[in-house]
């Protein structure tokens, strides 16, 4: 699916055109597509035309037969197609019009009762059809919010830079209880140029995997803009994990980008690198990896400071990626900074405890502070894992002759 980032919907001109209707001959946004389709007589080429549903369940209404790019698009459909059934003669209640029969508490009757005798989809946004109608006594389940709803709703909190509720939709909420993760998170929001200027959003499509566990909600920001909300699904309960500022293909080319820039970083072509890390890191807002290989970057071109900042960023989106936390932690080592150094290290024992870099380079520390049974502990442990391990072989040296001279 590619949408062109300025065409506009030749019937409403507000709304993106994402699709050619054939019985205009022009492009049009989806929400025209809907007013159009709704009479049945789109043209049978179309692959958006609404069809009569060959369902087997022939009574129970709203079964459509129809291509929608989001499950938005869907719902503002069917309500349409409630809007035209309630006016029309029903041949099931004898040709009788369902506005009419919601007169009488005998119509009203007869309506619910067709309506208990089906399951309905909970995609069916029936409370509509029950509010137009007045049938009361029909039980209508909650409807519960799906992907898009969470990505509407956490770009609502943004343009209302209400950044506490904002949090309650992350994936990852608990790790922005830590200060310097939220502050670096906030500042990251703050600083891009979409975000921060965005005053609407409008749903163009979106997308699920087979096992409904991820989602992606692409928007149209400011009727200018591509962004594509990436989602996760967590005990029945949507969670936003991040943003591509682009289309929703644009999720395919993450990995394809992050092995160029590895490939050019093994090879010391610093230039070229630089180039591709500055063009898709505008693009893929939220990729721990090319923060990690900004940090990468930075380090190979004896840059600490902004390194620093760039491996803060990867463990900020994804608080298991070890190696950057391991690489967060030794400049933070190699920069005098022990407290933090030793926390971070920590963590990632607690993570993995057979991570050796981690292991020596915490038992370093501890010799730096005369620490010097938890430093053996640490060696131990250490080469017990890998006894050919240079570095933490030379530590254990260090550490016998500093013992040496304390006697």
């Amino acid at each position: 699916m590619r949408f062109s980032s300025t065409r506009r919907c030749s019937i409403c001109n507000l709304r993106r055109g994402s699709r050619y209707c054939l019985r205009k001959g022009k492009y049009i946004c989806w929400s025209d597509c809907n007013e159009l389709r709704i009479d049945l007589k789109c043209p049978s080429g179309c692959s958006y035309t609404l069809k009569q549903s060959d369902s087997s369940q022939q009574d129970l209404p709203f079964q459509l037969q129809v291509k929608t790019d989001s499950r938005k698009e869907f719902r503002e459909l069917l309500l349409k197609e409630m809007d035209k059934w309630i006016i029309t003669p029903q041949p099931l209640f004898g040709n009788r019009m369902p506005l009419e029969m919601a007169d009488s508490a005998t119509g009203k009757k007869e309506i619910e009762n067709l309506f208990l005798k089906f399951k309905i989809p909970d995609f069916i946004p029936m409370k509509y059809l029950a509010d137009r109608l007045h049938l009361d006594s029909l039980k209508i389940p909650e409807l519960i919010p799906d992907y898009e709803n969470t990505a509407a709703e956490y770009l609502d909190k943004i343009i209302a830079q209400d950044w506490a509720g904002m949090l309650h939709y992350k994936l990852n909420q608990n790790h922005y209880a830590r200060e310097i993760y939220l502050n670096n998170f906030l500042n990251r929001i703050k600083n891009n140029r979409i975000l921060r200027k965005m005053r609407e959003h409008n749903l163009i499509a979106s997308a699920v995997t087979d096992d409904h566990r991820q989602a992606l909600v692409f928007h149209e920001i400011n009727g200018k803009y591509d962004l594509t909300v990436t989602l996760y699904r967590k005990n029945s309960q949507w969670f936003v994990k991040g943003f591509i500022m682009g289309p929703l293909e644009l999720v395919n080319g993450e990995n394809e980008a992050i092995q160029q820039i590895a490939v050019l970083l093994s090879k010391n072509d610093f230039s070229r690198a630089f180039s591709l890390l500055r063009k898709y890191t505008d693009i893929y807002f939220d990729s721990a990896d090319m923060y990690y290989y900004w940090g990468m970057y930075y380090s190979l071109t004896h840059n600490p400071a902004a390194a620093e900042i760039y491996f803060l960023t990867a463990i900020e989106i994804d608080p298991d990626f070890i190696e950057a936390k391991y690489n967060y932690a030794y400049i933070l080592h190699t920069r005098g900074d022990k407290p933090g150094a030793r926390d971070f290290y920590r963590e990632i024992i607690e993570q993995n405890p057979q991570y050796l870099k981690a292991l020596n380079n915490l038992a370093s520390l501890y010799i730096e502070e005369g620490n010097f049974t938890e430093a053996a502990d640490l060696l131990e442990l250490c080469l017990g894992i890998d006894p050919d391990f240079k570095f933490a072989r030379e530590n254990r040296n260090r550490l016998q002759k500093l013992i040496e001279e304390e006697k």
